[in-house]
C-alpha cells in the first residue's frame, strides 16, 4: 500500500494493486488507527469495518 495524496488534513488517500482471481467483494477494507500508546484489538471500536 502506497500513500497517494493528501486531500486535507488530516485525511490521506491510500492505493494498492493486487493480483487475483477472486471478486473485490471478496475483500473487506479495514483501516486500523496506528497511534502511540492504543492498543489493538482492545480499542477496535476505532476500527473502521467497510460494509
Amino acid at each position: 500500500m502506497e500513500n497517494g495524496s493528501q486531500l486535507k488534513e488530516p485525511i490521506y488517500r491510500y492505493h494498492a494493486h493486487i493480483s487475483t482471481t477472486r471478486s473485490a467483494s471478496d475483500y473487506t477494507v479495514r483501516i486500523i488507527p496506528n497511534y502511540e500508546g492504543i492498543s489493538v484489538p482492545l480499542e477496535d471500536n476505532l476500527i473502521l469495518w467497510q460494509r
